[in-house]
């Protein structure tokens, strides 16, 4: 019996192999680049979704130890500023939010990091070196004691906020205090006024940092992301609830 043995070599007869072209390359890498560019915005509105809803949770924990310390304070809200002595509000908030570091002086050390938006770029500086990005409006601000005028170095009993509480807003986010690591504590009507007759890209104090749009925390404890559109309807009244 004979056995007949036939040797086929890979790539011969009938499974033969064909390199790309070079064209063919070309038009390849070409579709990829085109996905990609197709995918990235994608991406990026994506991850800064992600950073609007982490921002807004910071805002309502901020809201709650606002809530917190009012009640332990018999209605009295915490100062808005560096008055009498006492630290920004961000760290007075310590006992419910915190704060950060080591220090035998409570109050020497950083804030919560609930105080930064993931959003937040400060020239000079990384998100993660920010002390606070967040500031006070009007409606924390005190009376001051010669005049019926608002000043961030007294403190104010909630009961003296009159505005509608859903519509009042009590925190927004604010752009940097150059050359500090944070925004200023507190935003009165004057400035925040001046923003909202320009445009989001001319603010100079409220930062609509996720495209064009900004989270508030409001007097009765939501959180909203509005746009610079919405944020127009704000009135003085409303800025110092009253």
């Amino acid at each position: 019996m004979t056995q007949s043995n036939i040797n086929r070599e890979f790539g011969s007869g009938d499974r033969k192999m064909r390199a790309f072209t070079l064209i063919e390359l070309l038009v390849v890498i070409a579709i990829i680049g085109i996905l990609a560019g197709m995918l990235l915005p994608a991406l990026s509105r994506a991850r800064e979704k992600g950073r609007t809803a982490s921002c807004l949770s910071n805002l309502h924990q901020i809201g709650l130890a606002i809530r917190f310390y009012t009640d332990d304070q018999d209605g009295q809200m915490p100062p808005a500023s560096y008055g009498s002595g006492l630290p920004s509000w961000p760290k007075i908030l310590g006992p419910y939010l915190p704060l950060h570091g080591t220090n035998p002086t409570p109050t020497a050390n950083s804030a919560n990091k609930v105080f930064i938006c993931p959003s937040a770029k400060y020239p000079g500086y990384a998100n993660t070196d920010l002390s606070f990005t967040y500031a006070c409006t009007g409606a924390m601000l005190g009376l001051q004691t010669s005049s019926s005028g608002l000043t961030a170095t007294q403190p104010r009993k909630e009961i003296a906020v009159l505005t509608a509480a859903s519509e009042t807003p009590l925190v927004v986010e604010g752009k940097q205090d150059a050359p500090t690591p944070s925004c200023l504590s507190n935003d009165q009507w004057s400035f925040a006024s001046t923003d909202l007759a320009g445009g989001p890209g001319t603010c100079t104090r409220l930062d609509f940092r996720h495209v064009n749009t900004m989270n508030i925390a409001f007097f009765d404890g939501s959180v909203r992301n509005v746009t610079f559109e919405q944020a127009k309807q704000l009135t003085k009244s409303l800025w110092e609830g009253r």
